[in-house]
C-alpha cells in the first residue's frame, strides 16, 4: 500500500503491515480519553503504545512551545 511521503519502513512511501483499519465501523467511537491541546504543526506519532504530540500556548504576548507525552 502507497502511504503518505516518508512513511514505511524504508521512508519510501510504501508499508507492508496487515490489518489496517481502512474504515471505522458504523455508529460512534468510544472516546476513552481526552485532553485539551494548543495549536500545532504537526500531526501526533504513536510509539511503543504513547501519543507524542507538539503544540504552542499562548497567553497574552508570549507563546510557549511544548512536547506533551500520553
Amino acid at each position: 500500500m502507497i502511504g503518505p511521503s516518508g512513511a514505511g519502513r524504508n521512508r519510501d512511501g510504501v508499508w507492508h503491515e496487515k490489518e489496517i483499519v481502512e474504515s471505522f465501523p458504523p455508529g460512534d467511537l468510544k472516546i476513552s480519553w481526552r485532553t485539551p491541546v494548543g495549536r500545532g504543526w504537526s500531526s501526533p506519532v504513536v510509539f511503543q503504545g504513547r501519543v507524542y504530540l507538539t503544540d504552542v500556548m499562548i497567553v497574552r504576548t508570549t507563546a510557549t512551545e511544548r512536547v506533551l507525552l500520553f
